[in-house]
């Protein structure tokens, strides 16, 4: 996971198996709450699936939650990646869930390499889902990806994927990425903008 790769040897604090997490309390780590913007944003069209980080229903196995500590406040944790399996325990409150307690990489460079690969994991996760374009803001998402994803992300994709070479992402790269089309994007845009006016 990215954390274990960007984080040097010996950050990780301890182990916690907990079935129930109401009264433990998450935050976005302060380089991340774009990002997470972002998660929360797409989470709203999601369809009721199996998320792609979760084990199979069959599986005993836990899902590993990698949070950072707070070393003010011992019931506080903070998230940085894996944001979205945060999401899915709210969708799916009986999953049991490990967290791994890691600290932050006081290393500038290591920090860079811990938000980048974040980001790029935030692409996985919406080309590894289908979305309800019905219940999408495909304008403030596109939004948010353009503010707080790096441009080399977008630039890397847009030359894969779209006839547009440049480090912001289009309506067109956004429905390349959601597995979806141009023209569906537009007419939602349009339907929300009819409900404005």
């Amino acid at each position: 996971m990215i954390l274990d790769k960007t984080s040097p040897k010996g950050s990780r604090i301890k182990t916690i198996h907990k079935r129930d997490l109401s009264k433990i309390r998450f935050s976005s780590h302060s380089d991340f709450s774009g990002l997470h913007q972002c998660y929360a944003e797409a989470f709203k069209a999601i369809h009721n699936t199996r998320f792609f980080r979760l084990p199979p229903p069959c599986a005993q196995e836990s899902v590993h939650l990698k949070v950072l500590f707070d070393p003010n406040d011992h019931t506080q944790f903070s998230i940085a990646d894996q944001y979205d399996l945060l999401l899915a325990y709210q969708v799916h409150g009986s999953l049991k869930i490990t967290l791994d307690v890691h600290t932050y990489p006081e290393d500038a460079k290591l920090q860079q390499q811990f938000q980048y690969a974040a980001q790029i994991e935030f692409f996985t996760f919406l080309q590894s889902h289908s979305f309800n374009i019905n219940k999408l803001n495909p304008a403030k998402l596109l939004s948010l990806i353009n503010q707080h994803i790096h441009p080399k992300i977008l630039l890397n994709f847009n030359k894969k994927h779209t006839s547009k070479v440049r480090k912001k992402l289009s309506l067109e790269g956004l429905a390349k990425l959601l597995n979806s089309t141009h023209a569906k994007l537009n007419n939602r845009n349009r339907k929300i903008s009819g409900y404005r006016e």
